[in-house]
């Protein structure tokens, strides 16, 4: 099961770097957990330390960004200033996009019909034109059994295809893979068994649990007393009042994530899972939203998709996987930006969240263990449901 992901980037920050550029500070003390222990109670996910940033608040409607390729709906006129002032002006579906006055909106973005999406010309000259399901612009070409477009294989990889490539298959970096590994323009298979096999490199790091010697030999980046240790934690928000007791039609949950590994680790190499019930809607649509974000950029390079849990555990049969973005450094101590994410079914349905598996319903971030994260697709934090 699959949703339309989007590409953002959320720029990392230390802690000392977000108080002087006016980001959330964030009222938790390092020492707090630096003892090694861990809290395992069923708390719903919260712990005890806690940034305690207010809530970027409740979403409204999603915002494209500007500057896709193609008129979209300009019909060759001028583009009115309206579409160059980082606002959502009537009649414009997104931000500086899409209403039929401005550039047509990008992949993942707002639309009502489809010349509010924009069209793409490829190297090979072929034209796509726009198109609009759901109220989200697509990209057709992910289902057109061809390498087409930015996709690395069929149907598969690039900044704009959702859908992963399989081991054999091209690519051109790890985020095109379902192994997140390409070598030699190749998806591959690990080779080293990071759970029970031999491993214990940076090439192939190991799991949490096991014996080390160098920090660099955990996929956590925290080599303690001979054993890999826990390193980057979850943070979540609740951004949705009501999700606690009543039915809504979307998912709002808002991610940090805060290097405690005394080793830096690539943001690129990082994803996080967040476990829920479907309730029967549908293939739902998970998105970075722009409308909740504190950084303007943080949507930049981060993919948002939706996979079905198989099997089924109790209270998650589905899970939306946030990819954070190549090219940053997580230094000690360090952390991301909030990267706000919504989850919504493809034609209408409410959602009952009380009862998910990662569900939180704190409105202040808050330590999180029932929302999972992988470093090059080794689990280093929190707890997988059963």
């Amino acid at each position: 099961m699959r949703g339309a992901g989007i590409r953002g980037i959320g720029a990392l920050v230390a802690a000392a770097v977000a108080a002087s550029c006016g980001w959330p500070e964030f009222a938790f003390d390092p020492k707090a957990s630096d003892d090694g222990t861990s809290d395992d109670g069923e708390d719903g996910g919260a712990g005890a330390s806690e940034p305690t940033g207010g809530s970027s608040g409740v979403a409204g409607a999603s915002g494209g960004r500007a500057g896709a390729s193609g008129n979209g709906g300009t019909g060759g006129a001028s583009v009115p200033d309206t579409c160059n002032n980082g606002m959502r002006d009537l009649p414009e579906t997104g931000v500086d996009c899409g209403g039929g006055t401005c550039p047509g909106c990008p992949p993942g973005g707002p639309c009502v019909v489809a010349l509010d999406c924009a069209e793409r010309t490829y190297p090979d000259e072929r034209i796509e034109d726009g198109f609009c399901t759901h109220g989200v612009c697509e990209a057709l070409f992910c289902r057109d059994l061809e390498a087409s477009g930015s996709e690395t294989d069929e149907d598969c990889g690039g900044p704009d295809c959702d859908l992963r490539c399989a081991p054999g298959q091209e690519c051109r970096e790890g985020p095109d893979c379902d192994s997140l590994l390409c070598q030699d323009g190749r998806c591959v298979t690990p080779e080293c068994e990071p759970i029970s096999g031999p491993c214990g490199s940076s090439d192939c790091p190991c799991a949490n649990g096991r014996g080390c010697a160098l920090h660099d030999d955990c996929a956590s980046g925290n080599c303690a007393g001979g054993t890999c240790a826990e390193g980057p934690r979850v943070f979540s928000r609740n951004d949705e009042p009501d999700a606690e007791n009543l039915s809504t039609p979307a998912i709002l949950q808002a991610f940090l994530v805060r290097n405690d590994a005394p080793s830096e680790i690539p943001l690129g190499e990082l994803s996080l899972r967040y476990y829920f019930n479907n309730d029967g809607l549908g293939e739902p649509r998970a998105r970075c939203d722009e409308s909740r974000a504190v950084d303007p950029d943080v949507c930049i390079d981060v993919r948002a998709s939706v996979f079905e849990l198989i099997p089924a555990a109790l209270f998650a049969d589905t899970y939306a996987e946030v990819s954070l973005p190549d090219g940053e450094l997580l230094t000690p101590g360090g952390i991301t930006s909030e990267v706000p994410i919504a989850v919504e079914p493809p034609a209408g349905g409410l959602y009952e969240q009380g009862t998910d598996y990662s569900f939180a319903a704190n409105v202040s971030l808050a330590e999180n263990r029932y929302v999972t994260l992988y470093r090059r697709g080794v689990l280093i934090w929190g707890r997988e449901p059963r």
